[in-house]
C-alpha cells in the first residue's frame, strides 16, 4: 500500500478496522501534511473501537516507510502495534521524539527482524537507541542517519533512572553503517566497548561535532575549542582522544569515508596506546580499500603518526581540499600504497602534485619502480 499527497488525512486506518488488514506487507507514506498517526480513531462514541492497549500484530508487514509527514505523532492512538518480521524501516521528516520511540513496545514491536534502519530529518531525536534496545537488533544489516540537528548521541546508556550503565556492545550483522550531517552529534555511544564484526563499509560526513567514536562518560553540548596558542603537536597529540581506540573493533572493515569532521582532533594514535593495543588497532582495518579524507583530517592522522603501513591494501584514495603546502606532506604516505589503482583529488589548489624541491625523491623512486607501481587512474 503506498499513499501520497493526501493532504485531508488525518490518519490511515480507522482503529476498528485494524484486525481486517493485517495481512499487510508494505506501507509507504509520503508527502500528507496534517497524517497523525497510522490508526486513529473514528469517533469517541462507537462501541465497536479496540480496548485501550489493545494488541494488535502485524505479521506480515515487512516494510515500513514514512517521509514528510510533518504533523505525524505516533502509530496508533491507544492501541500497541506490533510488527514481528519487519525488515525495514524508512523515517524521514517527520516529528518524531525519543518519548515515542522509547515506550515500552515501540522498539521490540519491530527490531527482532529488522534489517535495514533508515532516520532522515528527524530532528526532535536527541538518541537513536537505548542501550537495552541494541541488544534486539542482531539482524541489522544497514543503517543509515542522516540531517537530524537534534541528535547528540546514537545509543544513549542511561537507564529508566538516569544512571549510566557501563556495558560492551555489539552489532554483530550491520554490514553499511553512514552518519550524515549530524551537527550535534558527539559520540556513537557510550560504555565499555564496541563491536562491528561484519561491518564492511562506514561513512561519517559532516558531523562537525563528533571528537569520539565510543567513549565511556558523555558530555552535551561540546563546542570546539582552537588553540589559542601555537602548540607542541608532538605532546599535544599524547593527550587528546583519537576518534578511533581499542573500544572499537571492526575486524571486517573495507571501504571508510571521513569528511569534514570540523572538530575531530586526531583520528589514531598509536603514541597513546600500549603495544599490545596498537597491534590490535591495527588489525581493526586489515583489509580496507577504499578511503576517503580532506587535508585537515589527512594531517591529523598521518603527518604525527606514521600509520601508512596500516594501509598496504589500499586501492582507491580521494583527496579533498590540498593546496601547496598539505600537497607537500604526501610523498612518504603514498610511496607506502604500493597497491593503489585510483588516486581522485577534488577542491583542491595546489600548483604541484610533485613539488620541484622534492623532485630527486620522485626522480629515485621512479627509477626503480617502486613509487605508485600500481597506479592506474589520477
Amino acid at each position: 500500500m503506498k499513499i501520497e499527497k493526501c493532504d485531508r488525512l488525518e490518519y490511515l486506518f480507522a482503529s476498528s478496522v485494524a484486525r481486517n488488514i493485517t495481512q499487510l506487507q508494505q506501507i509507504e507514506v509520503t508527502d500528507c501534511k496534517n497524517l497523525k498517526e497510522i490508526f486513529g480513531e473514528e469517533s469517541k462514541d462507537r462501541g465497536d473501537e479496540i480496548e485501550t492497549n489493545d494488541k494488535i500484530d502485524f505479521n506480515q508487514l515487512c516494510s515500513l516507510t514514512l517521509q514528510r509527514l510533518p504533523q505525524f505523532i505516533k502509530i496508533g492512538s491507544d492501541m500497541r502495534v506490533v510488527f514481528p518480521r519487519l525488515e525495514n524501516l524508512k523515517l524521514c521528516s517527520i516529528t518524531i521524539e525519543n518519548t515515542w520511540l522509547d515506550q515500552p513496545l515501540t522498539m521490540s514491536s519491530y527490531s527482532q527482524c529488522l534489517k535495514s534502519l533508515t532516520v532522515e530529518e528527524c530532528n526532535g531525536l536527541k538518541f537513536l537507541f537505548s542501550s537495552s534496545m541494541v541488544r534486539s537488533l542482531n539482524q541489522l544489516h544497514k543503517l543509515v542517519i542522516g540531517n537530524c540537528k537534534s541528535m547528540e548521541v546514537i545509543i544513549d546508556s542511561k537507564g529508566e533512572e538516569g544512571e549510566e550503565r557501563i556495558i560492551d556492545m555489539s552489532f554483530p550483522k550491520l554490514f553499511y553503517l553512514k552518519l550524515e550531517v549530524l551537527p550535534k552529534l558527539v559520540t556513537f555511544g557510550i560504555g565499555n566497548s564496541i563491536e562491528f564484526p561484519s561491518l564492511n563499509e562506514l561513512h561519517i560526513d559532516g558531523c562537525s561535532n563528533l571528537k569520539t567514536f565510543f567513549c565511556k562518560s558523555f558530555s552535551p553540548g561540546t563546542v570546539r575549542e582552537e588553540p589559542k596558542e601555537e602548540l607542541n603537536w608532538e605532546n599535544y597529540f599524547i593527550d587528546i582522544n583519537p576518534l578511533f581506540d581499542e573500544k572499537v573493533a571492526f575486524p571486517s572493515l573495507e571501504v571508510m569515508v571521513l569528511l569534514h569532521l570540523d572538530n575531530l582532533q586526531l583520528i589514531w594514535n598509536n603514541q597513546q596506546l600500549h603495544v599490545e593495543s596498537f597491534c590490535k588497532l591495527k588489525e581493526v582495518i586489515p583489509n580496507l580499500e577504499v578511503l576517503g579524507l580532506d587535508a585537515h583530517d589527512f594531517k591529523l592522522t598521518f603527518l604525527h603518526c606514521d600509520l601508512a603501513k596500516s594501509f598496504d591494501k589500499l586501492k582507491e584514495l580521494f583527496l579533498g581540499n590540498f593546496d601547496d603546502e598539505s600537497v607537500a606532506s604526501l610523498s612518504g604516505f603514498l610511496q607506502r600504497l604500493n597497491c593503489l589503482e585510483s588516486l581522485l583529488f577534488y577542491d583542491s589548489s595546489f600548483k604541484d602534485l610533485f613539488p620541484y624541491e622534492q623532485g630527486h625523491i620522485w626522480k629515485q623512486d621512479l627509477q626503480g619502480d617502486t613509487f605508485l607501481q600500481n597506479l592506474q587512474t589520477l
